[in-house]
């Protein structure tokens, strides 16, 4: 996490602001989905802009393709659930792997085709887009 925040004092044009909520973001990501981090699994926060940033957590073991949704659902969740300004803009969904690749993996399959065991271990990515809100100086 320390090098989370170091690279965002580096990056450009950054706010206090932002960086609040792109920390307090990953810590609360970190809290909600710390029951499925069993391989020492890390949210890495990629600033993008700023007032974006892509949370990323790439899994080390394999999961099914229902726990993979929930673990998705959980993921916006606690996305959702720090922001407590009301300032996200949107989440989207990054390069993420999951339950329809799995089982379009799966589905294509013929016999004597080889299959990477790095495909069933999912990839998680969102990007979260929040909006800036200036504020007025008091008169």
């Amino acid at each position: 996490m320390l090098k989370e925040l170091l690279a965002l004092n580096e990056s450009a044009e950054v706010s206090r602001e932002m960086q609040t909520n792109f920390n307090r973001t990953a810590a609360a990501v970190r809290k909600t989905l710390k029951p499925w981090f069993e391989n020492k699994e890390q949210v890495r926060v990629e600033v993008l802009s700023e007032k974006s940033a892509k949370f990323l957590i790439e899994f080390n073991y394999w999961m099914r393709p229902e726990t993979i949704v929930d673990v998705h659902n959980e993921f916006e969740e606690a996305i959702k659930k720090a922001d407590v300004n009301g300032h996200i803009q949107s989440i989207e969904e990054g390069n993420s792997t999951g339950e329809h690749y799995v089982e379009a993996m799966l589905g294509g399959l013929k016999p004597g085709m080889k299959v990477k065991a790095e495909a069933f271990f999912p990839t998680m990515e969102k990007i979260v887009t929040w909006q800036i809100v200036t504020r007025r100086p008091k008169k």
